[in-house]
């Protein structure tokens, strides 16, 4: 397994963690992120109003506590975080009332209609700018008030990496990580393809894999859950396989 690389799409700052978990499965990370991270200049609004918020990624909980003084009383509102990562970096930003689902939006959206009603408040959904659609619609079909908060956006990279470009072109096995659609997307934009057969793609979730259901990959190979503690699962067992 030591030698089999794996060329890690994820943006930062989770893309770092990720780099650390590879590496902690004997594994040769090698970094190549899709997306790059920048603020929309969108500002907080008055929170009073809110009942409570929802956070469907680490970096919409870290966007919007960047905006927050340390003592602000919205660290108190409930919130719903979509997965184990984003309920960390909600504990870290000092939110003291978090809960949190198993990975994707349909877990989110379930946890908050089995504990609250919609005369509980407002909610606020906070999130990457393209990330407007099913949790909230899901809520208001069932009678919440969701406002979406689009404070960060996710631009593709522009430029293909050479040391990227020839660990696909090379015959030795490699492994693809994709943690996201979007980030599946700016590869299959960037790189040629199909692919040598020998490579491997490992996804978070089946919407993450698709959009390089078609790029020549020997197999694909996706996580049991849309998180980050089943995506390396997975990723171990395919290696160990191999």
């Amino acid at each position: 397994m030591a030698m089999i690389k794996v060329i890690i799409t994820r943006a930062e700052p989770g893309h770092s963690e990720t780099v650390k978990h590879v590496a902690a499965l004997g594994l040769v990370p090698v970094s190549a992120p899709m997306l790059h991270l920048r603020g929309q200049g969108v500002s907080v609004p008055n929170l009073a109003t809110y009942g409570a918020l929802l956070f469907t990624s680490a970096n919409g909980v870290r966007f919007f506590s960047g905006q927050l003084e340390a003592d602000d009383p919205a660290r108190r509102l409930t919130a719903y975080c979509v997965g184990p990562a984003t309920l960390e970096a909600a504990q870290l930003a000092g939110f003291t009332n978090c809960q949190h689902g198993d990975g994707d939006g349909r877990d989110l959206a379930d946890l908050v209609l089995g504990d609250r009603t919609p005369s509980d408040g407002k909610l606020l959904h906070i999130a990457n700018a393209a990330a407007a659609g099913d949790l909230a619609q899901t809520l208001r079909n069932s009678g919440f008030n969701v406002d979406f908060l689009p404070l960060y956006a996710a631009e593709p990279a522009r430029t293909p990496q050479r040391d990227i470009v020839a660990i696909l072109a090379a015959p030795e096995l490699a492994v693809v990580l994709i943690h996201s659609a979007k980030a599946a997307e700016a590869f299959r934009a960037l790189y040629t393809l199909p692919l040598a057969n020998a490579h491997r793609l490992v996804a978070v979730s089946k919407k993450a894999a698709a959009p390089l259901a078609t790029a020549g990959f020997r197999s694909t190979h996706i996580a049991a859950r849309p998180n980050e503690a089943a995506l390396m699962a997975c990723l171990s067992s395919c290696c160990t396989r191999l």
